[in-house]
């Protein structure tokens, strides 16, 4: 099974948890698995990689994170932040003309 290119997954990494964290909060392992799912595998983000981005992506005061000390095992919880659903917004706007022209562009090859 082809796996996304990582130069066109890392540029997309930031939209797809800022859209996952839209719909719930949840823990990076649950991120990582919900990516891989959702993909069917041709995206899958390791552990040693997502982490970073997270802790980026909360820097920025796009999400934020808690622990769960009532789970099994204490774990960060990501949350969406205000600002975080703006960029999300900003980044599927851009995202959405980029598609426009990858369609537009298309017609020209064929």
């Amino acid at each position: 099974m082809k796996k996304i290119s990582k130069s066109l997954t890392n540029p997309l990494s930031e939209i797809l948890i800022l859209s996952l964290l839209n719909q719930k909060p949840d823990y990076g392992y649950e991120i990582i698995k919900i990516l891989s799912l959702k993909t069917n595998g041709k995206l899958i983000r390791q552990a040693g990689s997502i982490y970073p981005l997270l802790s980026k992506m909360e820097k920025k005061g796009w999400i934020k994170s808690n622990w769960d000390i009532k789970a099994e095992r204490p774990r960060k919880v990501y949350h969406i932040l205000k600002k975080g659903k703006i960029e999300l917004n900003n980044q599927m706007e851009d995202w959405k003309m980029i598609m426009v022209i990858i369609g537009e562009l298309s017609d020209f090859t064929h």
